[in-house]
């Protein structure tokens, strides 16, 4: 989502966006697969504290989109 695909759509997330996401995601493998009741507070606390930009990023980059393919219609 953070490549462009030349001639189908541009890079729908930013870098970084992609990089605050990335957090999120190597979180969730790691509670997927190690974690089975306890969880780490020194590891979800910065990503609670972190969500709300990373959503704020997230929505803007989705918007960017939208508006991109809004003004090939």
């Amino acid at each position: 989502m953070a490549t462009p695909i030349r001639e189908i759509r541009p890079a729908v997330l930013s870098p970084d966006t992609f990089e605050s996401l990335n957090d999120y995601f190597s979180f969730r493998h790691v509670v997927r697969n190690l974690y089975t009741f306890s969880l780490n507070s020194e590891r979800v606390e910065p990503l609670a504290e972190s969500l709300p930009m990373s959503w704020h990023r997230l929505h803007q980059d989705l918007e960017s989109l939208l508006s991109t393919f809004s003004s090939k219609n």
